[in-house]
């Protein structure tokens, strides 16, 4: 498995003028690609010949005849085609990139994708707001020992050297890499190397975590065993790994909406200026400390997401996680800012990329119905449970249980009980209210008489 290392890099006044000419030639051969593209299916209408094409190969032969050019675009007012000063790596990477974009989004309108997730066909970039990404591959960059720093240096066309930030050390030899800036400004390159092993050793008890994912509290879990027969025992709902909403965004929250303020003040609207009158330098700075800021919680989000995930896969050999849709908890006004704030998606994702490198055995789980189940004798309520109803009463056995816990063990015998159904296989949809569904049917019950009784 290839996997990226990203690293911080301190290029100097040239080395940050060299890549502001490169980014501008692959920008440039982007919005030629664009501009054919347009003009093709123009063409097309017109004479009604709707077959015609604008494949990888007419879009590589463009990039080859503008790097060739002696007049028209990309040839300066002296004559000298500047595109064929540049880099012929990044331009064909920004090509392939086009053409992958531009399959997709025809793809989708073939398949009469829904609209709102339909990709779109690619547009122009504009100098002022696109941000710079080049890509380099096979023997077009490098790593050279810098002379100034003695340390390994990033090599590009040219024989511009970059200072890297060599926060930890490359694994392998890099077969690629990607040099982009973000909204801050800062440079970054992104290297892609043969993962190493990390695989945690087993456990060995055969415990089972199960995690629900909410608001209140971001994650909630239980663990618990799963015999050979697939029957679900000893739930452990301690909440040991627990995940406490982080809430990351709601402390930034006065600082950014200083910052908007500021920005608001300053832009060009506030001044009655005509649209398109170039930012004010306050404006910009306002801007990059806007940015900074949706940075640092961004970056504060990945940490507590890879920390937790990571400590709960070095306890567990298997992972059963509600494949929860973020977007269905954002279209709740009132919660639509702490949901945001959560970020489960991101989490979920972090958690599905470490156990994926601790080789642990992780199943993603259905969530419909898991908190209208109960965990105890597998019945269904019949009627749909409220969010501000935090306590789950079983109407057929009385027990009464924490909602977000007894959502967690419904996960766990989806995933790995007896009669197991995971994301993507079929939903139990032949159980209705008050049957046994599929998903518990390895869960042992216990009699309701052992319990207390609702109150």
């Amino acid at each position: 498995m290839k996997v990226r290392y990203t690293y911080r890099l301190r290029p100097g006044a040239q080395a940050r003028a060299y890549l502001g000419r490169e980014w501008d030639a692959c920008r440039f051969v982007w919005n030629q690609l664009v501009e054919a593209s347009q003009t093709r299916f123009r063409q097309a209408r017109a004479t009604g010949d709707l077959a015609a094409t604008f494949g990888y190969k007419d879009q590589a032969a463009l990039v080859t005849q503008l790097r060739h050019n002696v007049s028209g675009p990309g040839v300066d007012a002296e004559g000298a085609n500047w595109l064929a000063l540049s880099a012929q790596d990044p331009q064909q990477q920004t090509c392939r990139a086009f053409a992958k974009s531009r399959t997709k989004a025809l793809l989708d309108r073939k398949n009469k994708v829904r609209v709102t997730r339909r990709a779109g066909l690619p547009r122009f970039k504009s100098r002022h707001h696109s941000l710079a990404t080049l890509s380099y591959a096979g023997h077009n960059f490098g790593l050279t020992t810098h002379p100034a720093t003695g340390r390994d240096a990033l090599r590009l066309p040219g024989g511009v050297l970059i200072p890297v930030v060599w926060l930890r050390p490359l694994p392998g030899k890099p077969s690629s890499v990607t040099v982009f800036q973000d909204a801050v400004g800062h440079w970054y390159a992104s290297f892609v190397v043969q993962a190493p092993d990390e695989t945690l050793p087993a456990v060995g008890d055969g415990r089972v975590v199960g995690i629900d994912w909410g608001i209140k509290q971001l994650a909630t879990t239980v663990t618990a065993h799963v015999d050979d027969a697939g029957v679900v025992t000893q739930v452990d709902e301690s909440g040991t790994f627990d995940l406490l909403y982080p809430g990351h965004g709601k402390t930034a929250a006065q600082k950014l909406a200083r910052y908007q303020r500021m920005m608001a003040r300053r832009s060009y609207q506030a001044h009655g200026n005509p649209r398109g009158t170039p930012p004010t330098k306050g404006y910009r700075r306002a801007k990059k400390l806007t940015a900074k800021a949706h940075q640092k919680i961004a970056n504060q989000r990945s940490d507590t997401a890879h920390k937790w995930a990571k400590a709960l896969v070095a306890q567990h050999d298997r992972v059963a996680v509600e494949d929860f849709r973020p977007k269905f908890m954002s279209k709740n006004r009132s919660l639509a800012r702490k949901a945001a704030d959560a970020a489960c998606g991101a989490t979920k994702a972090a958690m599905v990329w470490q156990a994926a490198k601790a080789g642990r055995d992780l199943k993603l789980v259905n969530p419909a119905f898991t908190t209208m189940d109960c965990f105890h004798c597998g019945a269904r309520a019949k009627h749909r449970i409220p969010l501000d109803q935090r306590t789950y009463t079983c109407t057929s056995c009385g027990v009464a249980s924490d909602r977000d816990k007894n959502a967690a063990a419904v996960v766990v015998a989806r995933a790995f009980g007896r009669g197991s159904t995971t994301h993507g296989s079929p939903v139990d949809k032949a159980a209705g209210a008050g049957q046994r569904p599929a998903g518990i049917e390895g869960v042992r019950p216990e009699p309701a008489a052992a319990r207390a009784p609702a109150a």
